[in-house]
Order: structure tokens, then sequence, then C-alpha cells
């Protein structure tokens, strides 16, 4: 019976993913990344494993996407390991009491 579930949710899933449009993502300069021609709010990219996580807001709800990067060539999959690299934040001198 679990099995039999667990093979049904799966099945469930596979077809409803396989149903959603495929989506363009252009990343345009650090912390800027368009899907499907419009600008993300707060986008965040996120590598897990062999997993690309996209994240973003819009208004109060979260979205995001899930994907192989396999399915890039390596020098896309160079850029966009390079997009997700949060670039270093420059050090704020410490303020002192006079």
């Amino acid at each position: 019976m679990g099995i039999a579930c667990v093979l049904a949710a799966g099945v469930r899933a596979l077809v409803r993913e396989s149903r959603c449009p495929p989506r363009q993502v252009v990343v345009q300069a650090p912390g800027r990344i368009l899907l499907d021609g419009r600008p993300l709010e707060a986008p965040c990219l996120q590598w897990r494993g062999p997993i690309v996580r996209l994240a973003w807001r819009e208004g109060r709800r979260t979205h995001s996407l899930l994907w192989w990067p396999d399915t890039l060539r390596a020098p896309q999959r160079r850029e966009l390991r390079l997009a997700a690299a949060s670039p270093a934040q420059p050090r704020r001198a410490e303020s002192m009491a006079p």
C-alpha cells in the first residue's frame, strides 16, 4: 500500500511538471536576474550539490526553481557558477565613540 502511494505521487508530480512550459533564466549582472523576460525581486542563486536553486519573491510570496545545470554547456555552467557566487562585501569600519 505504501509503495503504491509513493509511486502514484511520483507519477502525479512527473505529469504536473511535464505540463509546465520551459522557463528562460538570464543572469545580466550580479543580483539582476530575468525570468521569462521579467526582472526578479530579491533573486538568490544557490548551488546545492549537483542542483541549482533559484529563489525569488513576488510580493509576499516566495517562489523557486530547481534544475540540473548539466543541461547547459560548459561555458554557460561556468557563467552560472560565477553569477551564483556572492560578491565579497567590503568591511565597514567600526565606529568608535570619541
